[in-house]
């Protein structure tokens, strides 16, 4: 069995975490492989809500990626990418028992079946620490997938002495997931803000009980950014001033009206599928949200590891018809 993709990083918790952001979307990611990295995508199934998961190669130790066998490697300069789908619900069961640095021995083989979807195996060589003490060590994960029809493995190292393989059936009978894309050459709303205001706002809105949120910007009148509010309710309406502690940039598309003139771009979606992107914006420094002129919303999260590395958490969104 010739693997053709693996890659080994000591940043479980780091990965843990942004996989677990987009755990609500869906139970099924597919996982594409590619030079640069790995890209995760969930879908919410009526294509209303997508979640991509950018993990660069830059996380990782080592990352080997070769598709077309080490004989064509150097014959064909375009990138390949190979997709396989995967039980994300599993994946995220088995990082969190490992996304921190456990005891050495305190996993056990039989609490590692996270579902019908993976299958583990252990294998402990020795005791660590001395006199009885509990010695905490340091955990990698090595990613590998061999192809179609091969599982795809996440092999966990705690120091020296255990070691678990996770093997995850992979799903061949799901299609080409049909992305949700915004037309960048007709963004007509840009905005970096804070992770953390953005998302104490989407959760003031799930209190007030709210079924549509319309996301609104006005180029030269206040309120510049807002949240509106429908739902049993009434109808309440969140706003944020256009000042650069809060709004890092602030953009409407003006260049179609004549200079002097307020444009305000608003577009309406179902509040139960933005809160989806609340873990996201938990754990996330920045985010910029940008709508399309046919009201395609993205809100991606950066969130940083530190070292200039960090991983992308891009929430798509079709408008209200």
């Amino acid at each position: 069995m010739t693997e053709i993709f693996s890659a080994t990083t000591s940043e479980v918790a780091h990965i843990a975490s942004v996989l677990r952001a987009i755990g609500s979307v869906s139970d099924v990611a597919a996982i594409t492989i590619s030079d640069q990295g790995l890209r995760v995508s969930v879908d919410n199934g009526t294509h209303s809500c997508q979640a991509h998961l950018f993990l660069m190669d830059k996380l990782f130790v080592n990352y080997v990626y070769n598709p077309r066998g080490e004989e064509e490697e150097e014959q064909d300069g375009s990138e390949q990418l190979l997709t396989v789908h995967v039980s994300l619900k599993a994946i995220n069961q088995c990082l969190r028992m490992f996304s921190s640095s456990a005891p050495s021995g305190s996993q056990s083989s039989g609490s590692m079946r996270a579902s019908d979807a993976m299958k583990s195996t252990s294998e402990e060589s020795g005791k660590s620490g001395g006199g009885g003490k509990l010695v905490t060590k340091s955990i990698t994960c090595r990613f590998s997938y061999s192809g179609p029809g091969h599982p795809f493995l996440l092999y966990f190292k705690e120091g020296r002495n255990l070691s678990t393989l996770c093997e995850f059936t992979t799903y061949e009978d799901y299609g080409a997931l049909d992305m949700i894309e915004l037309d960048l050459d007709n963004i007509v709303q840009k905005i970096i803000i804070k992770g953390q205001y953005l998302e104490d706002a989407i959760g003031e809105l799930e209190s007030l009980g709210t079924e549509v949120v319309t996301v609104r910007a006005s180029s030269l009148v206040a309120p510049h950014f807002s949240l509106a509010s429908q739902g049993d309710m009434g109808e309440s309406m969140l706003s944020f001033p256009n000042e650069r502690s809060i709004l890092e940039t602030f953009v409407v598309e003006t260049d179609h009206v004549p200079a002097g003139q307020n444009v305000t771009v608003a577009n309406s979606y179902q509040y139960n599928l933005i809160k989806m992107s609340r873990p996201a914006l938990t754990i996330a420094s920045r985010v910029s949200l940008r709508c399309d002129d046919n009201g395609f919303m993205s809100l991606q999260s950066m969130v940083e590891l530190g070292d200039g590395r960090h991983s992308f958490i891009d929430f798509r969104f079709r408008p209200n018809e």
